[in-house]
C-alpha cells in the first residue's frame, strides 16, 4: 500500500521546491561564492571539519569541541531512534519513492523536475562537492 500522506505532501511541494532550486542554480550563475552544496543523500557522516567549513561559510566561528559535542549528541539521538546509523543521517535509499509512491506520481515528480535536477547536478560537479 502506498503513502497517500506522502504523496500528498510531494505533489503539494514540489513547485515550491521548484522554485527554491531554481533560486539557487539562478544564483550560482551570478554569484556562485553564495551558494554552499550540502548533500542531503551524502553517505558518510559529516565530521568536523565539514561542518566547520559550513559555519564559516556562513560567517561563523565555532569551537571544534563545540562542533564534535554537537555531532555526538546527534549520533547518540539517531541511535536512540534506531534505524539510523553512524555512517548515515538518512533513512532508507534514493529508491524509496518508487516504493512509497504511486508509479503516476513518481512520473510527475520526474518528469516535473527533470531540467532542475540536471541544472543542479552540473553545478554539483561543477563545485566537486
Amino acid at each position: 500500500m502506498k503513502d497517500v500522506c506522502l504523496e500528498d505532501f510531494c505533489l503539494g511541494q514540489i513547485d515550491r521546491w521548484c522554485c527554491h532550486l531554481t533560486e539557487a542554480i539562478e544564483t550560482h550563475h551570478r554569484e556562485p561564492e553564495r551558494i554552499q552544496l550540502i548533500r542531503y543523500l551524502d553517505r558518510t557522516p559529516y565530521d568536523s571539519n565539514r561542518l566547520s567549513l559550513i559555519t564559516s561559510f556562513f560567517g561563523l566561528q565555532v569551537p571544534t569541541q563545540l562542533i564534535d559535542n554537537a555531532i555526538n549528541s546527534f549520533r547518540k539521538f539517531l541511535r536512540e531512534l534506531n534505524g539510523f546509523s553512524n555512517t548515515s543521517y538518512r533513512r532508507g535509499s534514493n529508491e524509496d519513492a518508487r516504493t512509497q509512491l504511486n508509479r503516476r506520481t513518481v512520473k510527475f515528480i520526474e518528469r516535473r523536475t527533470h531540467r532542475l535536477y540536471q541544472a543542479a547536478v552540473d553545478i554539483d560537479s561543477f563545485c566537486g562537492a
